[in-house]
């Protein structure tokens, strides 16, 4: 098992550097930054966990739009 902590503002795009999160970033990169370099091996179970209830959702979508099946 492995314990990684994965901020939302390094899957969200910005359009400009004045611009809010507007959307997460294309698929590509978001593969090469959530799974890649962070070493989370899609092929375990992935439970997101957070104190709020507010990042791990975003995680969890994130992973939806990898493609992730054993996620929670």
């Amino acid at each position: 098992s492995k314990i990684v902590n994965i901020m939302n503002a390094e899957l969200l795009a910005k359009k400009n550097e004045k611009d809010e999160f507007s959307t997460f970033l294309p698929i590509d990169q978001l593969k090469q930054r959530f799974l890649k370099k962070k070493g989370i091996e899609i092929k375990q179970s992935i439970i997101n966990t957070c104190g709020s209830g507010v990042t791990a959702p975003v995680n969890a979508f994130a992973l939806h739009l990898l493609g992730v099946k054993d996620f929670s």
